[in-house]
């Protein structure tokens, strides 16, 4: 339990950390008329996928995020995605993938994410790899692994 209580006091001491960054950035962009910038926020970074699927009831065309881990796409979801219209179980349906990611178009082919464990311990390594503000994010909003795309 204890453990729980440590990561909800991380993730509020970051988003009150973000709060007040956010709060000074204004103050001194304003201040010195457009010229100083205390810390350059970035949003996560975001893949389109273009999945051809058997069902056209549902979009074949998402925007999610993603983690590069070890030369792999890790998609990354949360409950916000499925109220769209979107499941992830889509992904798994698809007969191909195209990737789109900084302008650069591509076909990709799903790997294994494995089980409970290997998805807990992927989510781990890629944490320890991203920005903190990006951290806060996948903390924040419960974001987990829903695929791995590998570039063909």
């Amino acid at each position: 339990m204890e453990i729980g209580v440590r990561e909800v006091s991380k993730t509020a001491l970051t988003g009150a950390a973000i709060e007040i960054l956010g709060f000074l950035n204004v103050i001194l962009y304003r201040a010195s008329k457009g010229y100083i910038i205390l810390y350059r926020f970035r949003p996560q970074s975001c893949l389109t996928l273009n999945l051809a699927c058997d069902d056209e009831s549902a979009p074949n065309t998402v925007i999610l995020p993603y983690v590069k881990e070890r030369g792999d796409y890790v998609v990354l979801g949360d409950l916000r995605i499925e109220e769209a219209g979107f499941s992830p179980s889509r992904i798994l349906d698809a007969s191909q993938i195209e990737v789109e990611v900084d302008g650069s178009l591509f076909e990709a082919e799903r790997v294994g994410l494995g089980g409970p464990r290997e998805r807990s311990e992927l989510l781990a390594r890629v944490r320890k790899q991203v920005s903190w503000t990006d951290r806060h994010e996948i903390d924040e909003r419960g974001q987990f692994p829903i695929a791995r795309l590998r570039k063909l």
